[in-house]
């Protein structure tokens, strides 16, 4: 097999008619990737080269498939997006973390898992939301998954982890605005009145999460992430 030197540099003018020395080399998959290394002189190039090539940083950050990129999103203690979050005097519930844990380990890890970051583009994403419209779900639920995956590729594009952002011109779905209606006082009383319980709620856990929900104006995503452990919590 022919030898093949790992990186060649080579000087660029720029529009500004400064001339900086870039330098080429090829990636995991074989393929030719090019980067500035700001050097305006051939032997300082060479050696930010030989640096780069000692640390094995050639082509930049390791590539990672989504799974592996998001490994530890939306872990409460563990993912640098909600500490950062943190970090700067905001909150960031438990109970929202997993909640958004479980989108994306259920939604998005079987589809996008196997894909690297790089690799990702808006197509993927298009004929994603058309999987989940023919799973059932509707605009509003969609639209949550499309937060939560937007969330992880804005940060990452901040990051500089990727160059180009693949739902940057993603748009939410139109929801339905209609107006359901409200029940009135009277109604919510006999609705949750215990000796009603049997006549209209099939389920306990359906009772249980209403009256819940009408008591501390929880939302359906927020009931549904309560674990034994934020209950405990919550209760201590």
């Amino acid at each position: 097999m022919r030898y093949r030197d790992p990186f060649k540099v080579f000087p660029k003018k720029l529009k500004s008619g400064k001339v900086v020395y870039y330098y080429t080399t090829y990636d995991m998959f074989n393929r030719r990737k090019q980067f500035s290394t700001g050097c305006t002189k051939k032997s300082d190039a060479k050696r930010f080269c030989i640096n780069l090539l000692v640390t094995d940083s050639l082509t930049g950050s390791p590539t990672l498939t989504f799974k592996q990129y998001t490994k530890k999103w939306y872990v409460y203690g563990e993912c640098k997006y909600i500490e950062s979050i943190l970090n700067r005097g905001r909150t960031y519930s438990r109970s929202n973390s997993e909640l958004f844990r479980a989108k994306l380990v259920n939604k998005m890890w079987p589809y996008f898992g196997n894909i690297l970051m790089t690799d990702v583009k808006p197509l993927h994403l298009e004929e994603w939301i058309i999987i989940l419209k023919k799973e059932g779900l509707t605009n509003v639920t969609i639209n949550t998954y499309l937060s939560a995956i937007k969330t992880i590729f804005n940060e990452a594009y901040r990051l500089g982890d990727i160059t180009k952002n693949p739902v940057t011109h993603i748009k939410r779905l139109a929801t339905d605005s209609k107006n359901k209606g409200t029940l009135t006082t009277s109604e919510v009383e006999k609705l949750l009145d215990p000796i009603n319980k049997g006549m209209i709620w099939n389920k306990d856990i359906y009772y249980i999460f209403t009256l819940l929900a009408s008591q501390t104006g929880m939302r359906i995503g927020e009931l549904l992430a309560l674990t034994k452990k934020i209950l405990k919590e919550i209760t201590s």
